[in-house]
């Protein structure tokens, strides 16, 4: 059984106080509601999932409490279940230039 729920205007919603000044001047836009949502359950520390459809925001939900815990010094580390999932995601963090980041990938072709 297939459920369709009906289109419902975008809404944006104010940058979370911890996100870092560079990241929201990067990021230009204000973000979507469900990216602030979703941002917000994982920098509380709650396993959160977000199931979307595809350009929908999902990585911009993740990068901004990963923005705010680099800036304050930890370390990050994502996982992808393919190279090319990954490759995206590391073209999104270089386009970003974030000064926290230092972003690249590791796989099965990588040289040792």
């Amino acid at each position: 059984m297939r459920i369709t729920q009906p289109a419902r205007a975008a809404q944006h919603s104010p940058w979370p106080e911890w996100v870092p000044e560079g990241a929201r001047q990067t990021w230009g836009h204000e973000p979507w509601a469900h990216q602030v949502a979703a941002a917000k359950a994982a920098h509380a520390g709650s396993t959160t999932v977000i199931a979307t459809g595809t350009a929908s925001g999902k990585t911009l939900a993740y990068a901004m409490p990963v923005a705010a815990a680099l800036a304050d010094g930890a370390t990050a580390l994502y996982l992808s279940p393919t190279k090319a999932l990954a490759a995206d995601q590391l073209a999104a963090w270089e386009a970003w230039s974030l000064d926290e980041v230092r972003a690249a990938t590791v796989d099965g072709d990588s040289p040792r």
